[in-house]
């Protein structure tokens, strides 16, 4: 490998973190609010990167009602212990939030925190991570 006194290591490169499963970069001074490392949750894109689990989170979502673990199952082509793993994981990513009644688990959403997580995590994107491209140069017109 070519060492260069002009080149010097990375050190913005983030890495998974496993004792927290989150993506950790270094903190950059004076920032106010959270930052990509603490807006970014490896749950939360495991959790939503299974077709299966989705279809659950829109299940829960189009009932606008807390359900059960059986009203969830309901008419999905997987088992009830294998919905229940997955309501686990999207309460796990924080997606959802469970309640329990007495022998049943009820699952909901809980809309507002879970909308205000994507706006920060959007406006962290928009603040570090999306200058404006600089406009195209004109080229000239061959004479």
């Amino acid at each position: 490998m070519h060492k260069s006194a002009n080149v010097q290591p990375c050190d913005v490169a983030a890495r998974v973190d496993p004792r927290y499963h989150r993506v950790v970069a270094p903190a950059k001074k004076g920032r106010s609010g959270p930052g990509l490392d603490e807006l970014l949750p490896v749950k939360l894109f495991r959790a939503l990167s299974d077709p299966t689990r989705v279809a659950l989170l829109i299940k829960v979502l189009d009932a606008r009602r807390p359900l059960t673990v059986g009203e969830v199952a309901a008419g999905m082509p997987v088992d009830t212990s294998v919905v229940s793993r997955h309501l686990a994981a999207l309460r796990d990513a924080e997606l959802l939030v469970a309640e329990r009644r007495g022998k049943e688990v009820c699952y909901r959403m809980e809309r507002g925190s879970v909308a205000a997580r994507l706006r920060q995590l959007a406006d962290a994107l928009d603040s570090c991570c999306c200058a404006p491209e600089p406009a195209p140069k004109a080229r000239r017109a061959a004479p």
